[in-house]
C-alpha cells in the first residue's frame, strides 16, 4: 500500500507539471507516464483515466482546505489567521495556482467555490424573510466568496511574506467595511463622477 501510495503521489506530480504547459484537455496518460517515468499498466493500478486522477488531485486538495477551513476558519480576522491563511495558500501555491490556471479542470474552481459558500453558510445561519433578503443574501454571499477565492489565488501567485499586512487590511476593510465604502475610498477624486451611478 505504501507503494501505490508513494506511485499516485508521483503521478499527481506529473499532472500538475503537465498542466503548467498544456491544458488538461490535451493531457494524454501517455503524457502522464512519460513525465513520471512510470508504464501504462501501473498508470491503470493507480486510476481508472486521467479524469480520476485530476479528481484525486482535487480531492486533495480540497481535503486539506476543508481541515485548514474548519481549524482556523476563513473569515477569522485575527492576525494568527490570518497569517496562518497566508501560509496554508503559500504552502500549497503550485497545486493551488495550477488548479485554477487557465489549463486546469474548469470543475476545480467550482468545487473550492462551493467549498467556500459552504463556509459562509456556516459562518452565517441568515433567517430569509421574503425574495428580498434571498437576494441580498446571495449577492453577499457571493460578494464574499468571490473575495476569498481573488485572495487564495493571489497569494497562490503571490507567495511574497510582506504581503501579510496589506493582504490582512485589505480583508479586514472589506469585511468590515464592505465592497462600495472600498471602491470609495480608493477611488479618483477629480474624475468627474458619472450622474447615474451617485
Amino acid at each position: 500500500m505504501l507503494k501505490k501510495n508513494h506511485t499516485r503521489r508521483e503521478l499527481q506530480k506529473a499532472m500538475l507539471a503537465l498542466l503548467t504547459s498544456k491544458p488538461f484537455a490535451n493531457i494524454t496518460v501517455n503524457d502522464l507516464v512519460k513525465q513520471s517515468h512510470l508504464n501504462r499498466s501501473t498508470f491503470y493500478r493507480c486510476y481508472d483515466d486521467k479524469y480520476d486522477l485530476i479528481r484525486s488531485v482535487e480531492d486533495d486538495f480540497i481535503a486539506k482546505f476543508m481541515v485548514f477551513r474548519k481549524q482556523f476558519g476563513i473569515f477569522n480576522l485575527e492576525n494568527d489567521a490570518l497569517e496562518a491563511k497566508f501560509e496554508f495558500c503559500r504552502a500549497h501555491a503550485v497545486t493551488i495556482r495550477t488548479l485554477l490556471s487557465v489549463n486546469g479542470d474548469p470543475r476545480f474552481e467550482r468545487r473550492l467555490r462551493q467549498e467556500i459558500d459552504r463556509a459562509v453558510d456556516a459562518k452565517f445561519q441568515l433567517k430569509m424573510k421574503n425574495d428580498l433578503d434571498i437576494m441580498a443574501a446571495n449577492f453577499a454571499k457571493s460578494s464574499l466568496s468571490g473575495a476569498v477565492m481573488y485572495t487564495i489565488g493571489f497569494i497562490a501567485s503571490n507567495p511574497d511574506p510582506k504581503l501579510v499586512v496589506p493582504l490582512e487590511q485589505n480583508m479586514k476593510r472589506l469585511i468590515l467595511n464592505g465592497l462600495w465604502q472600498i471602491l470609495e475610498e480608493i477611488s479618483d477624486p477629480d474624475k468627474e463622477k458619472n450622474p447615474d451611478t451617485k
